[in-house]
């Protein structure tokens, strides 16, 4: 077994529950694309976004543990435009956080028994207003 690897580490030392795995699996994720960004494997795809998304994660994931909360980790996709898509699916409730490489961020959310939607755009710098995080709270 390759102790280098800290995934693989962790789950020898089985130190780790479901969430802090699938935590660290975003991290190893994120990490597994930086050559193809270097390499400009995928048109428009920066480091700066990959540093944005992972700053995004970070913010949002501190913000409802430091109220007892722990944020589901989402599905995540890098975009073609210098994007990076999270995206939080359960029963009823779709949302997807957007981050741009400059540090944009967009939100969107549907309700899929209501067909609600709602949508904001802010900036990594800005302090995310309640309504996004009421919207991200229904995955905590």
């Amino acid at each position: 077994m390759n102790l280098d690897n800290p995934l693989l580490y962790l789950l020898k030392e089985e130190m780790v529950d479901s969430k802090k795995l699938r935590h660290l699996e975003l991290q190893i994720y994120l990490d597994s694309l930086r050559p193809q960004a270097n390499s400009a494997g995928i048109d428009g795809f920066t480091i700066l976004v990959l540093d944005a998304a992972w700053q995004t994660w970070e913010k949002l994931k501190e913000y409802f543990s430091s109220k007892g909360l722990s944020l589901e980790v989402p599905d995540a996709c890098p975009g073609q435009s210098n994007n990076f898509m999270f995206a939080w699916s359960k029963g009823e409730h779709y949302l997807e956080c957007e981050v741009f490489g400059n540090k944009k961020i967009e939100f969107f959310y549907q309700n899929r028994n209501t067909s609600e939607v709602w949508g904001e755009d802010t900036t990594l710098e800005q302090k995310f207003s309640a309504a996004a995080l009421e919207k991200v709270k229904l995955f905590a």
